[in-house]
């Protein structure tokens, strides 16, 4: 499973939001976190393709109950790192060019 850490991070938001088991609105990401509707999409069907979550028409929930397989990917999913304009390494060298 490859997807870029900017990737991760919309799907670690869409488990958070999804981890009351509860039906939520495909737009909660984009509400919430201010996430496109483009990216919110693709983490959405990422994760439908894992079978994470179960998708009803524009709604969306936590797969129950989860495989070991499954939570493996969710563990791999919350491993992100701080995006390179959030690191103080990026912002020093983007202040020494000015």
């Amino acid at each position: 499973m490859m997807i870029s850490n900017d990737e991760k991070i919309v799907c670690k938001e869409a488990l958070a939001i999804a981890s009351d088991c509860a039906w939520h609105d495909f737009y909660e990401l984009n509400s919430k976190y201010r996430v496109s509707p483009e990216r919110a999409l693709s983490a959405i069907n990422f994760l439908k393709q894992r079978n994470l979550i179960t998708l009803d028409g524009l709604k969306f929930r936590l797969s129950y109950p989860l495989s070991d397989a499954q939570m493996a990917d969710m563990n791999y999913i919350s491993k992100t790192s701080k995006p390179d304009v959030l690191s103080h390494h990026a912002y020093a060298q983007k202040k020494s060019r000015s």
